[in-house]
């Protein structure tokens, strides 16, 4: 007896035998293990072999009329059945089973692996495109009518997967824009820096602001707020309600205008 009917008077003997317990018996790893199921299945006329890692080893009793798609009823109802639904496609299964693929899926699918770059497509890949590519593959994508079980789970993961980008897009379109709220352009900033007589006047806005006055404000403005501030904040005129931080930050405001601008 050869090792394939050794395997198969095995399996006929004890349906649901597990692959790992036949793969340790006979000294095979689980690749050489397949390649030996598969030729086993070639001398089974009228069944098939199915095999699982969880579920073990079964044999099947093939109706041609009916799908060849294969389910699941337990190990109390004696493991692997024929699905009972008329054939559709040209591999012989129905629309639960069978392994089809759309045209338009098809074409998608390259499209988007075009598009997301080597690997699997992630919502991080797709983020890397444009907010208007990524919303013309879903439009393009919901108006694909999947024909299979497995085209319609691989359009919803799809869809999924884009939604995830567009999200990741806006996210960082509000980020962008975030970032450029009160952005001066390079160009703007330097003609700024070259009209003023001191060139570290330009960095004053922040000192002028804290002094609550306008950026063109004088010398004598200048002082005058700084006293009236001080008046607000200074824990010798308020006491317990004075705030010495600020009060430092209005000198240091004070104090770095009038070196700038050469005040005495």
């Amino acid at each position: 007896m050869n090792l394939n009917e050794q395997v198969l008077e095995i399996i006929l003997k004890n349906p649901g035998t597990s692959k790992k317990i036949l793969a340790e018996r006979f000294g095979l790893s689980l690749y050489r293990l397949n390649r030996l199921f598969r030729h086993i299945e070639r001398d089974l006329n009228g069944r098939t072999l199915v095999h699982d890692d969880e579920r073990g080893v079964w044999i099947v009793r093939l109706d041609d009329s009916k799908c060849l798609g294969m389910e699941w009823m337990g190990f109390q109802q004696g493991g692997y059945r024929q699905c009972d639904c008329k054939s559709l496609f040209q591999d012989g299964r129905c629309y639960e089973h069978s392994g089809c693929e759309d045209i338009e899926m098809v074409a998608f699918n390259r499209k988007l692996d075009f598009l997301a770059g080597p690997g699997d497509p992630t919502a991080r890949s797709l983020s890397q495109l444009t907010m208007e590519v990524v919303r013309d593959l879903m439009a393009n994508l919901e108006r694909i009518i999947p024909i299979t079980r497995r085209n319609l789970k691989n359009k919803l993961e799809l869809l999924k997967i884009l939604s995830a980008a567009c999200v990741a897009l806006k996210w960082k379109e509000k980020m962008r824009r975030q970032r450029t709220e009160g952005y001066v352009p390079h160009e703007f900033a330097a003609r700024s820096r070259q009209s003023s007589v001191n060139p570290f006047e330009y960095s004053l806005k922040k000192y002028f602001a804290e002094l609550e006055i306008p950026f063109d404000s004088d010398k004598d403005q200048v002082l005058k707020a700084w006293k009236r501030l001080a008046l607000c904040y200074h824990p010798d005129v308020m006491g317990s309600d004075g705030d010495e931080e600020k009060m430092k930050a209005i000198n240091l405001a004070k104090d770095s205008i009038f070196r700038v601008k050469r005040w005495d």
